[in-house]
């Protein structure tokens, strides 16, 4: 494996990071329960909040992969 490779690699991860971050972030859980209502209860996301988030992870990182290709 190259030095550019690993560079490559690492770059993905900390995208993927942050990705998680940004998702999983409560203000994104509230903004959830603003939008679709019932992701939380008793401060505990709910099956349905679980898939959305992973919905939304799925959806980012999906979102990232479209640009241009790094060389």
């Amino acid at each position: 494996m190259t030095n550019n490779e690993t560079l490559l690699r690492m770059k993905y991860s900390f995208y993927s990071a942050l990705v998680f971050l940004l998702v999983t972030n409560p203000m994104t859980i509230k903004l959830l329960q603003a939008m679709f209502g019932s992701v939380l209860l008793d401060n505990v996301l709910t099956p349905k909040g679980y898939f959305l988030q992973v919905f939304l992870f799925f959806l980012i990182i999906l979102g990232l992969m479209m640009f241009p290709k790094d060389r």
